[in-house]
């Protein structure tokens, strides 16, 4: 996983919530730019996020406003990319049988698979 959030809230996200692979903090949003997938949060929405008690600016940390579109990929270890999902809209994220297929894909060098 790949994040925006300072790695003091991704650590305790990943205590509360029991989860044990590794994210990587993603300081100035590079990865989410080199990929195509990252926007920058209407401030407007913002003050409505604080409302809700979620401050986007104090988890990025410097101010900062931008997220990642949701996406998730299944690359080989050759850098090929063998499936990938990406959605603004945050609930619909790849399945777990889309992942096998693109793992599977992977180990029979089958060409992409793109849902």
């Amino acid at each position: 996983a790949v994040t925006p959030q300072m790695p003091k809230v991704t650590k305790k996200q990943f205590e509360d919530n029991s989860v044990t692979y590794k994210a990587g903090f993603d300081s100035d949003d590079a990865v989410a730019k080199a990929y195509g997938l990252n926007f920058e949060l209407d401030p407007k929405l913002n003050v409505v996020y604080k409302g809700l008690g979620l401050d986007v600016e104090a988890c990025n940390g410097d101010g900062r406003l931008n997220l990642p579109v949701p996406a998730t990929f299944v690359i080989g270890k050759n850098g090929k990319i063998a499936a990938v999902q990406a959605d603004t809209d945050y609930m619909n994220r790849m399945k777990p049988d889309e992942i096998v297929a693109g793992l599977i894909s992977i180990n029979s060098s089958a060409s992409c698979v793109i849902s």
